[in-house]
């Protein structure tokens, strides 16, 4: 279960007020401030450790750390962030301190050619990822006017002492990533904050996935990656299927090899994972490992409901298919098509 936190309602408000504005200057693009940036600028220090596509996550929040609030955007940022080829190395989530954050960013910075932040962006007192990134690089605040501009716009007022010109405040060498607007094309008014290889994504979950949705591509992409996997289910528990696995890892060092044991699960014991960049090599381990356990392979499908229908003709058509389940499908259709009609027109 997700927890709102109360700045929620006002970043969920920003973000749409944003996608209905219209583009209504060109950005000075001599301003660095207000580059469409899709370049990673790396930290100054840093020593040759961004060659490889590498990422470091910084989720930020007392809530998170107090257990207020469940953290969804690491699995969300971990896995969108592997489809395009880069690799998250590390994980690390600190308090609203702001020594605690420029310390981890500053760190991060140095060693992973992305860090993405999370949360702290908004106008309250304990929101301070930008004063942290600006204290990470020695660098000043100062009321962007770009984004000053869309405040008032939004708020409805040129009164710079209300909190929402907070979110304008932004170290003065960022640099602003403009998305699009999947529906209108529009320009999206309001930015993803860069500073060097730092990016400043909002920590609301809804909004962090429009975020990413909208430039994760442009900017994090890695445009030599190239990936193939593969997965077998197998009816054997992990210690015994262990030493086999050995001889796999040892045989295929191109391969990346991975276990995960389920308990209680009326199908498989364990799930092995094959990843790798030769499409070959994968098909060579999982026949290996096919060989290894000839009698304890199981068909199993992780995601049954997708594209359920299209599974359910297949079987049908399939000369594979006993005759028995054949009929037993077509049962339950029967079953499901006669509910539907006799209940369809139910109020309750």
């Amino acid at each position: 279960m997700f927890i709102v936190v109360p700045r929620a309602p006002f970043l969920r408000r920003l973000l749409v007020y944003s996608s209905k504005l219209h583009n209504q200057r060109a950005f000075n693009i001599e301003d660095p401030c207000s580059i469409n940036c899709s370049t990673m600028v790396p930290h100054p220090d840093s020593t040759g450790a961004h060659n490889e596509y590498t990422a470091g996550i910084i989720i930020i929040g007392d809530e998170i750390l107090k257990g207020q609030v469940q953290d969804v955007n690491t699995y969300f940022l971990c896995k969108r962030l592997r489809e395009m080829g880069v690799t998250v190395s590390k994980v690390s989530m600190v308090s609203d301190s702001l020594e605690d954050i420029a310390t981890e960013v500053r760190d991060f910075s140095k060693r992973f050619r992305f860090v993405i932040t999370t949360g702290g962006i908004g106008p309250t007192h304990d929101d301070r990822t930008f004063e942290a990134v600006g204290k990470a690089f020695d660098v000043p605040l100062a009321l962007h006017p770009d984004v000053a501009k869309f405040c008032e716009e939004w708020y409805g007022s040129t009164d710079r002492s209300l909190p929402v010109f907070k979110l304008a405040m932004i170290p003065t060498n960022a640099k602003l990533n403009y998305g699009r607007n999947p529906e209108t094309g529009e320009i999206v008014r309001f930015p993803l904050v860069q500073v060097h290889n730092v990016y400043i994504f909002p920590g609301i979950p809804q909004l962090l996935v429009n975020a990413m949705n909208r430039l994760g591509k442009k900017l994090f992409a890695n445009p030599s990656f190239s990936r193939y996997e593969a997965s077998l289910y197998v009816n054997v528990d992990e210690p015994s299927a262990a030493p086999v696995l050995n001889q796999a890892v040892a045989k295929f060092p191109d391969v990346e090899f991975g276990s995960y044991p389920v308990l209680f699960n009326s199908y498989y014991r364990v799930q092995f994972t094959m990843e790798g960049k030769s499409e070959e090599r994968i098909k060579q381990a999982e026949t290996f490992l096919k060989d290894s356990f000839p009698d304890k392979i199981v068909s199993y499908d992780p995601y049954p409901t997708v594209d359920a229908w299209e599974k359910h003709q297949a079987l049908l058509a399939s000369s594979k298919t006993s005759e028995g389940l054949k009929n037993f499908l077509k049962h339950a259709i029967e079953v499901l098509e006669k509910t539907y009609n006799d209940y369809r027109n139910c109020n309750r």
